[in-house]
């Protein structure tokens, strides 16, 4: 079975994305990380596609469906590990 893609939109202060790295790390899930705080065009792109300011922001896509999950916490942990 093809594992999702997953990106997780992020930054480096945020106690949120700091859980969700060390969840992704200690579950070996691949994942690509945007840290949204580098540059102002990451910012941009992050607010264009999630309608979002704050982080984390998970997007997982899969078989032709993308799905946003906003923050982590209890029900984005259990949607991730359902789809692992």
């Amino acid at each position: 079975m093809k594992l999702p893609k997953i990106t997780i939109y992020t930054t480096r202060n945020c106690p949120f994305s700091k859980r969700l790295r060390g969840f992704l790390y200690d579950h070996a899930i691949p994942h690509e990380e945007i840290d949204i705080g580098k540059d102002k065009l990451s910012v941009d792109m992050f607010f264009a596609k999630t309608g979002r300011v704050s982080t984390p922001v998970i997007v997982v896509e899969h078989r032709g469906r993308s799905l946003l999950l906003k923050g982590w916490n209890q029900e984005s942990e259990t949607i991730l590990r359902l789809l692992i």
